[in-house]
């Protein structure tokens, strides 16, 4: 069964959680949340809070041994010892935990600075492939005009031909032109009449063998 959509631990980055959808894994990333200050500062408090119990103790033997001196009984000398004992350790680990707080610190920071660094690669990410994306469209997009353009362009060029190519006229019979026979072009050139264009004395279609209304071209 999935796990239901929230903020987990980023099994790549220590320190950072990742948000899960449902079903899969996002981009989506945040720092993970550190304890709360006060907790750490009863931390702190607690060595002395052992010297007060310390001190308080002494009170008490002090208190209990009033008809005599009670600096000069054996449990006050021994409590004595063990509150100086005390001290010395709290002080110590009060220095400790005072550097634990400030590497903590600083590795917070460090895991906060390296979260947003990382989000802001993936924004980077996101904008580059966006911008491939509409760059990959803007030249389908170019492509389809060019293409259109090249067809209106063949399509222009064909009526342009179709109309400088005018029909051949037909032939008409002349009237007062002499009759006149060539065999092939040989004879119309040595007879001084080719080109033999439709309609000329002694124009025939074996002379045109193109069909374009001029013979021995």
């Amino acid at each position: 069964m999935a796990a239901q959509a929230g903020w987990y631990d980023d099994a790549t980055v220590p320190g950072q959680e990742r948000y899960w959808d449902g079903e899969a894994w996002t981009e989506q990333v945040q720092p993970k949340a550190q304890p709360h200050p006060q907790r750490r500062k009863r931390a702190v408090r607690l060595p002395f809070v052992i010297a007060i119990g310390v001190g308080a103790l002494l009170l008490g033997v002090a208190i209990g041994g009033a008809g005599s001196d009670p600096t000069r009984s054996a449990e006050y000398l021994a409590v004595s010892e063990e509150l100086v004992v005390a001290e010395d350790a709290s002080a110590e680990l009060a220095e400790e935990t005072a550097a634990l707080e400030e590497e903590l610190d600083a590795l917070s920071d460090e895991v906060a600075q390296l979260a947003e660094q990382q989000q802001a690669v993936v924004d980077a990410e996101t904008a580059v492939a966006a911008r491939e994306t509409a760059a990959d469209e803007r030249d389908a997009e170019l492509q389809q005009r060019e293409s259109d353009l090249q067809g209106r362009e063949t399509a222009v060029q064909t009526r342009e031909s179709s109309v400088s190519q005018p029909a051949p006229p037909a032939a008409q019979p002349s009237a007062s032109a002499p009759s006149a026979y060539y065999e092939n072009c040989t004879a119309a050139r040595n007879a001084g009449a080719a080109p033999v264009r439709s309609g000329d004395p002694g124009y025939g279609r074996h002379l045109d063998r193109d069909g374009d209304g001029v013979g021995c071209e």
